[in-house]
């Protein structure tokens, strides 16, 4: 919602002040709402974010979202939406542009330092506006930086390697991927029971693909995998050597 909001060609306009940037976001996303943040009346920096994003949404005719729609209740504090939004602000501002920049990163090194921003100074010592908290730097880590980079990053700078006939780019996003390690999540969990332990984020990403889009829609004769095993049914040697989704019991049989 706020990606709609705020269009991207006034984000570039701005690219190069940070300030800016954060009004720009934290006003858009409505979380300079009066009211919201009751203990941010008498706060400096709070009121300088609003002051200019008055300026800023009456030059491009903005209109904000609903700050209550942001979710703060059941998250850890350093995800809470307003680090979050002054992180993404600091990505953004990546001297040359951030697109630019993934363009031109020759290892996973370079291309991981991109997406391990920090929040800006005030947040150093709040979570909220106007209410301090002990002093340590906001600072996005590598496996917050993993996650951007496995969903996201990589798979744009494939596809845009596709759209140019880019083998060169294309191959350099595989690479990537084959870089990182490999996920950790329920999904995984599962594959690593059957005894497959994926060794890179690529492998990762090709199991979650297989376990959406073939096991749990149960495509199992549109899958080489899935149709190679049903083939081998006859000599496995237990039925449960089947990597299938489990059958649930028809009540037609009682059961």
């Amino acid at each position: 919602m706020l990606a709609a909001a705020l269009p991207f060609r006034i984000i570039r306009k701005h690219s190069d002040d940070l300030f800016r940037l954060e009004a720009l976001l934290f006003g858009t996303a409505g979380l300079l709402d009066e009211g919201l943040f009751r203990e941010a009346v008498d706060d400096a920096y709070y009121l300088s974010l609003i002051k200019e994003y008055k300026v800023l949404s009456a030059k491009y005719s903005l209109h904000p979202v609903h700050g209550w729609l942001w979710k703060f209740a059941r998250l850890r504090p350093a995800n809470f939406p307003t680090i979050r939004i002054s992180q993404l602000a600091a990505m953004i501002s990546t001297t040359g542009g951030l697109f630019s920049r993934t363009l031109e990163a020759r290892d996973i090194k370079t291309m991981r330092s991109l997406f391990e921003v920090k929040a800006s100074g005030y947040w150093d010592d709040h979570f909220v506006f106007g209410t301090k908290s002990r002093n340590y730097p906001k600072a996005a880590g590598s496996q917050a930086a993993d996650i951007l980079l496995i969903n996201a990053v990589i798979p744009v700078l494939f596809v845009y390697g596709r759209s140019r006939d880019s083998l060169e780019i294309c191959d350099r996003a595989v690479s990537f991927l084959e870089e990182l390690d490999p996920e950790d999540n329920s999904i995984i969990d599962e594959w690593k029971t059957t005894g497959i332990e994926p060794d890179s984020a690529f492998i990762t990403q090709a199991l979650i693909q297989l376990r959406n889009c073939y096991c749990r829609k149960r495509r199992c004769l549109d899958c080489r995998l899935g149709a190679r095993l049903i083939g081998m049914g006859a000599s496995l040697k237990k039925p449960d050597e089947l990597i299938l989704e489990p059958d649930f019991p028809s009540p037609l049989k009682g059961g």
